[in-house]
């Protein structure tokens, strides 16, 4: 990239961060802030740090939040080497995301994009922030103070808990009272939002049998799952497939039940289900050809033609498959094979869809009418 096209990228870049800032949703800030907070961590002990400049000339980045109603699909883009862009997602913004929905996290999309998925239907509480932000306040450490100071007090902070935050400012360097600060002021973008999480939450949880009494997608709701967290923390690895046959078992489990409810795939998409953009066929295939009891419950997907049936195939496909017995049992046995790159019944077709109308469009007899 030459010079003149380098500056004309800083431009447009920095003018759509400008831009993205006119309403932002909490998510977002966090996200924002977040990011901030990396540039902060990063520039420890460097002389005439200045924040607004590095993230508008050095650290460019972009934040977008998108919501249909059911999912909310977050992009965080930046022009940063590989290894700097995975700390920054791994450390800093998948805890914000996983806030919202604990089983969100980013994936790298292509060099420097990276996108998640959040299940709205989790949380209500992905709304308009209240805009209080350091990045066009005086540098002025005291002008930071005061302007956080004056946030609490709107925010509903008690005196006590305002004197906290000054003595905390005031007991280290310039850098330590801007993370401290920062930190403050994500605390009240999102008080309003704290209460109202919490009565969410507690109205999300699943009735006994795992239903949500028709509501959306009417078949099983994903809080149903929620009974096998502790087999997910024993067997399901940080990354990868693991090294036995339970923790393949887990990772192919996970992934088709997340998939689904995060991001709308099905591991077929040549039956009665179209699903979304992601080939989950390996999974799938990895389960028919060494989990036996998966076999019939997997090839229900060939008559399946609504969005509730194929709940109802995952629910079975996890009370069947990923028992504590079955686990301890499969524990014992080494790898085989790969969940992601086995071939077997199940596929994934990603040719575009025809135009019906393809066939009867001349272009030069379109050409010679017009």
């Amino acid at each position: 990239m030459n010079t003149k096209n380098l500056i004309e990228n800083i431009i447009d870049r920095t003018q759509q961060i400008k831009e993205s800032t006119k309403s932002k949703s909490v998510l977002q800030k966090e996200l924002e802030d977040a990011f901030k907070q990396y540039v902060i961590d990063i520039n420890k002990g460097v002389e005439d740090f200045d924040l607004e400049s590095e993230l508008q000339y050095v650290y460019l980045a972009d934040v977008s939040v998108k919501d249909d109603g059911k999912r909310t699909r977050v992009t965080f883009s930046s022009e940063m080497y590989y290894e700097e862009f995975e700390k920054v997602i791994n450390e800093y913004l998948n805890p914000v995301i996983q806030k919202y929905d604990k089983d969100a996290y980013f994936e790298m999309e292509e060099p420097g994009i990276s996108i998640a998925y959040i299940d709205t239907r989790l949380t209500e509480s992905i709304k308009e922030a209240k805009e209080y932000d350091l990045v066009g306040i005086d540098g002025n450490a005291y002008s930071i103070m005061g302007y956080v100071q004056k946030a609490m007090k709107e925010q509903g902070f008690s005196q006590e808990e305002i004197n906290s935050y000054l003595d905390d400012a005031k007991s280290s360097d310039y850098n330590h009272l801007l993370a401290v600060s920062m930190d403050m002021i994500d605390r009240c973008n999102n008080k309003d939002v704290e209460n109202s999480s919490e009565s969410e939450n507690k109205a999300s949880e699943p009735e006994e049998n795992g239903y949500n009494g028709g509501e959306d997608k009417g078949g099983v709701d994903w809080s149903y799952f929620n009974k096998f967290e502790k087999l997910d923390d024993k067997y399901l690895p940080a990354s990868g497939e693991g090294d036995n046959m339970a923790t393949q078992l887990a990772t192919a489990t996970s992934k088709l039940i997340y998939k689904w409810y995060n991001d709308g795939d099905v591991f077929d998409n040549t039956y009665g289900l179209d699903g979304w953009a992601n080939d989950l066929s390996s999974y799938a295939n990895w389960l028919y050809k060494y989990i036996p009891e998966s076999k019939s419950i997997l090839d229900e997907i060939k008559t399946i033609y609504t969005q509730d049936e194929y709940e109802q195939l995952l629910k079975k496909l996890c009370d069947t498959c990923f028992t504590e017995e079955k686990l301890k049992e499969l524990e014992q046995e080494p790898k085989k094979g790969s969940v992601y790159s086995e071939n077997g019944p199940f596929e994934f077709d990603d040719s575009p869809e025809e135009d019906e109308y393809d066939d009867y469009w001349d272009e030069d007899e379109y050409d010679d009418e017009y």
